[in-house]
């Protein structure tokens, strides 16, 4: 019978060893094309709903890196959305986004080490990822209302219907 630290510390390292092969593989650039697919170019959309990735630093460059080679080798061929959500400036409001997500995951983290409310780990890590994926939620609705809101005010036309 192990003990929580344990299990916690295995599921840890399962991950990490599962980033460590899906990193730069051929099925990711296969996740990174059906992702930049699904959100019609929009690179914001691909990170905070389609693509799966460790949020680390340098993470949000690596992949912006990806899609812009397979761009230049016709993978992927550039949408509006695209050339909206790839410059600088959104680019560094991602980037931002990312950081205080895992900001907020690490202060999760901590407040989940701090306060072991059931003597259930299992139950634990579960609140813990619930309070995460909530926030990511949140996080992800706001910013895309900030970038249609940037559409409608900047982009000429504002949303179609």
């Amino acid at each position: 019978n192990s003990s929580p630290n344990l299990q916690n510390e295995d599921i840890a390292k399962l991950v990490a060893d599962f980033y460590g092969t899906y990193r730069n593989s051929l099925e990711e650039e296969e996740d990174i094309q059906k992702a930049y697919a699904a959100a019609k170019g929009n690179f914001a959309k691909m990170i905070t709903e389609h693509l799966l990735f460790q949020n680390g630093v340098g993470e949000i460059s690596r992949l912006l890196n990806i899609v812009k080679r397979m761009l230049q080798d016709n993978t992927l061929q550039s949408t509006p959305s695209w050339e909206r959500s790839s410059k600088d400036e959104m680019i560094a409001r991602l980037k931002a986004k990312m950081k205080r997500e895992r900001e907020e995951a690490a202060e999760a983290l901590d407040e989940y080490r701090a306060t072991k409310i059931s003597s259930k780990p299992s139950s634990d890590m579960a609140s813990v990822m619930a309070l995460i994926q909530s926030r990511h939620q949140t996080n992800a609705n706001a910013f895309h209302s900030q970038l249609d809101d940037m559409e409608r005010r900047y982009g000429g036309k504002g949303k179609r219907k």
